[in-house]
């Protein structure tokens, strides 16, 4: 079975994480090898967590929104450590 992520950024996006717009979904490739069982998408960030209970979080990354202890963009998952 193939286990894929998509993710989705508008032009019209307040926060521009992409440097151009993306009209259709597209595979996560950095995510190609987890099995995501839960997805949050909000206007700026997402959230996945994959079937180990491990979390991921990408997309604008102020005021700690994204749980990585620093105020940093990630334009990629990347797995949240406060939790391990």
């Amino acid at each position: 079975m193939l286990h894929v992520l998509l993710q989705y950024n508008s032009k019209d996006s307040s926060v521009k994480l992409v440097y151009e717009a993306q009209p259709r979904p597209r595979a996560i490739a950095s995510l190609a090898g987890e099995t995501i069982v839960k997805v949050a998408c909000g206007t700026n960030h997402t959230v996945a967590v994959d079937k180990n209970g491990f979390v991921y979080t990408w997309g604008y990354g102020g005021y700690g929104r994204l749980g990585h202890r620093e105020q940093k963009d990630e334009f990629a998952p990347r797995r949240v450590d406060i939790f391990t």
